[in-house]
């Protein structure tokens, strides 16, 4: 969520947790994450209003960082990895479904009809010991 959707008081701890890796006296304005797949290194892009009023972009929680992009290339450069992701992810499920549907389309949740097996509790012939 980003801050500008925050009440007041989520805005205020955002800011609060973040301070200590802000310039002294600087203004966080805005918070976006930065995911980086298979990673356990994700951090934030900042925008921060420094103390001389300068707006800058920060990245946030950069003890490793990929690149040595700019802040704005480092950020064109997650969208095209978000969007190839959502792409993948999105003919994952199309590859999924086609193998997943013929067996159990996607689960009513009687294993028994699903796979074309008498239901046990239809069936009185049928006995677990």
């Amino acid at each position: 969520m980003l801050m500008a959707d925050m009440s007041a008081s989520q805005r205020g701890s955002v800011q609060e947790a973040y301070r200590w890796e802000l310039p002294e006296a600087a203004e966080l304005l805005e918070l976006v994450p930065m995911l980086w797949p298979g990673l356990e290194c994700d951090h934030a892009m900042a925008l921060v209003r420094m103390p001389d009023g300068m707006v800058t972009l920060n990245v946030l929680g950069e003890e490793w960082r990929p690149c040595d992009s700019s802040p704005r290339a480092l950020l064109e450069a997650r969208i095209d990895a978000y969007e190839q992701a959502i792409d993948e992810t999105r003919r994952f499920l199309e590859i999924a479904r086609g193998w997943l549907e013929p067996i159990a389309p996607w689960g009513s949740g009687n294993v028994f009809r699903d796979l074309g097996l008498p239901d046990p509790d239809g069936d009185p012939s049928y006995r677990s010991n």
